[in-house]
């Protein structure tokens, strides 16, 4: 370890099947105290390892993970650690720290080859996701820390906002974990009001929504619910 000779392998014999790209993350994942290993691989698989190199858990993503390296993170503010990472199906996955369960994923229009960053972007101290996809998009995926999402692999839950702009408006894509009435509220950066829509209500699920506006540089979406709203920012392309 301190003269660099190898202290253990993964696998232990043989080949893992498929190419490694992903740079490794190390957190604690279960609350032990000690540091886990995390990375994707080319055959389509997350990998956690202990410590020592054995098999932590594993999770087939059924698409080749090939650039995006694990972002890990209290993601929903439930204490416990989540595993982000893009895969060339074109989704986020978000997936439970302790066991890999796919807790929720992002569809975007391209491969994910980006690696996703947690961030706070609208300053109100709930952590959001950060990707790029080959579609020319960069996505910020607003997560409320009041998450339930789906505990189906494979299935879109949870409750997300991610706004895509382009010239002449925006693009609203969100998800509501029950049936809901939802209003939009567009502010520009001095924190005046754009414009305003009541959607009516709506069912549970996926929905999306065109926001027009004549208006171009930083703005503030806020989708609101009778449970709360939530907060996306974009920035529009000036003509």
């Amino acid at each position: 370890m301190e003269d660099g000779s190898q202290n253990w392998r993964y696998p232990s014999s043989g080949s893992i099947g498929g190419s490694l790209y992903s740079t490794p993350a190390v957190a604690d994942l279960n609350g032990d105290g000690d540091l886990e290993i995390v990375f994707g691989c080319g055959n389509g698989f997350v990998y956690a390892l202990n410590p020592d190199g054995t098999l932590f858990w594993s999770r087939n993503l059924s698409a080749s993970i090939s650039y995006s390296s694990a972002a890990i993170c209290d993601i929903d503010g439930d204490t416990r650690p989540e595993v982000l990472i893009g895969t060339a199906g074109n989704r986020l996955y978000c997936l439970n720290g302790e066991d890999g369960t796919i807790l929720w994923n992002y569809l975007t229009g391209n491969q994910i080859t980006s690696s996703p960053v947690p961030v706070d972007a609208d300053g109100d101290g709930n952590l959001g996701v950060l990707i790029g996809s080959h579609d020319y998009n960069m996505y910020l995926i607003d997560i409320s820390p009041t998450y339930d999402g789906s505990k189906e692999e494979g299935v879109s839950g949870g409750q997300w906002l991610v706004v895509t702009p382009g010239r002449g408006g925006m693009l609203v894509r969100f998800a509501l974990t029950e049936s809901s009435p939802v209003s939009l509220d567009l502010y520009d950066i001095s924190g005046a009001l754009v414009c305003s829509a009541s959607l009516g209500q709506l069912d549970a699920g996926e929905h999306s929504r065109f926001v027009a506006t004549a208006r171009s540089g930083v703005l503030f979406l806020v989708l609101t619910t009778p449970g709360g709203s939530r907060t996306a920012t974009c920035v529009i392309p000036g003509r």
